[in-house]
């Protein structure tokens, strides 16, 4: 591996808790200022797995301005508790407190390290993720081109998603999600690849393949780091398909009198796929937030669809609080706007099983509408989901209980 590839590593490898966790060590008196941010790591984490002794209380200042510098990548100054700076703290003299990742020489130290915070005592459920994300060396990825330009498989506000070739033992054709600096932070990034990387690998496959996180330059506008998944795709014509696009063919196909390109079958054995993926995610207390069509991949399969959910930008764990950007909408301006949030998340910030069913009658009653048979049970079913109170609102137990009994009926 060359040094770009080592340094990415430490680039990609310590979230924003691990700079959090060691400021707090900064303000000891009674021992000498570390002078590198290993330094710092090190004496909250040393190799024996006992408590932390000896570190000095968080200085709400210094944090302040930890978070502003993950915000706005500016330069950071370290303060005192007596607020004057330190200026032989080596660490001041970086742009940007990720960077300070770049001067470690052990990526095994530094992911072994990792581990031992987030699974402290003292790791705060504020900034948790559930497992470390994988890294990929740059120079096994490269670009798919079509015509002389690279394949775009997909964009939005959040970014663009582009295909490409892994070569790592054997040539794989992957997704390359690169994300917008105006929407989210290397530390949003980071905590997406860590839900990836868990999603990917549980019974039921219910997330793509996640390869892990590389960096890789496109523009000023991209982040340099971006998650490699697997391509959810055709082949051949080397295009991928979203759930949003399935019935958007659908409508077309009927407005022309057109053979469609599903039936009612599919379907509902589309929403069976869907609620069974929801439910191995919520069984390791992950929650997605946004699930939509658009956020639904597809694959055509001899037996049917195979669906997979992606986009876990929104997730959270556990008891963790959504936090969603509501611009200059008011909370009801923007559930119109955006109708696959469930309204206590867009309120309150709570998320759990019963803001994912909201988001999920909202994809049956958009499937439901591609039908060409009307079925009572499946109105109810999206009454129950989209119920004002969560409390309210059936399990995904319940629920695929309920679609079984349709797919057998048709």
């Amino acid at each position: 591996m060359d040094n770009r590839g080592v340094q990415f590593q430490y680039l990609t490898g310590a979230p924003h808790s691990v700079l959090h966790k060691a400021n707090r060590c900064m303000h000891d008196k009674n021992k000498s200022q570390p002078s590198t941010f290993m330094d710092h790591l090190l004496r909250l984490y040393p190799q024996a797995p006992t408590k932390i002794s000896g570190a000095g209380e968080l200085v709400p200042k210094s944090y302040q301005l930890l978070q502003y510098d993950f915000k706005k990548g500016s330069d950071i100054e370290f303060k005192d508790p007596n607020g004057s700076t330190e200026e032989e703290n080596s660490l001041k003299s970086e742009t940007s407190a990720i960077n300070r990742l770049l001067t470690f020489n052990s990526p095994s130290k530094l992911t072994q390290e990792l581990r031992k915070l987030m699974n402290s005592e003292k790791y705060s459920l504020e900034f948790f993720t559930p497992s470390v994300p994988n890294f990929i060396n740059s120079h096994m990825i490269e670009p798919v081109c079509n015509d002389g330009k690279p394949v775009q498989l997909g964009s939005g506000c959040f970014g663009t998603v582009f295909l490409a070739a892994l070569n790592n033992n054997i040539r794989r054709l992957v997704a390359v999600k690169f994300i917008r600096k105006n929407v989210a932070s290397i530390n949003d990034i980071i905590k997406e690849a860590s839900f990836n990387s868990q999603l990917s690998r549980i019974h039921g496959t219910p997330c793509p393949e996640f390869f892990g996180l590389a960096k890789i330059e496109s523009n000023e506008k991209f982040h340099s780091l971006a998650l490699v998944s697997e391509f959810i795709g055709n082949e051949n014509n080397l295009k991928s398909l979203t759930l949003y696009q399935l019935l958007r063919l659908g409508k077309r196909a009927f407005q022309k009198g057109s053979r469609l390109p599903f039936t009612d079958r599919d379907l509902v054995a589309i929403l069976l796929h869907i609620i069974s993926a929801l439910a191995a995610i919520h069984h390791r207390s992950v929650y997605v937030n946004d699930l939509k069509a658009d956020n639904i991949l597809l694959r055509k399969e001899v037996n049917g669809w195979c669906t997979y959910i992606v986009d876990l930008g929104h997730a959270t764990y556990g008891h963790q609080r959504a936090k969603f950007d509501l611009g200059n909408l008011t909370e009801e301006e923007y559930l119109s706007e955006y109708r696959q949030v469930a309204p206590e998340t867009v309120y309150y910030g709570q998320c759990g099983p019963c803001s994912d069913v909201y988001s999920f009658g909202n994809i049956i009653n958009k499937i439901y509408k591609s039908m060409r048979i009307q079925i009572g049970k499946i109105e109810e079913l999206i009454d129950l989901c989209r119920k004002r109170d969560p409390r309210a609102r059936p399990s995904t137990l319940w629920i695929s209980k309920e679609l079984e009994i349709i797919f057998n009926s048709i």
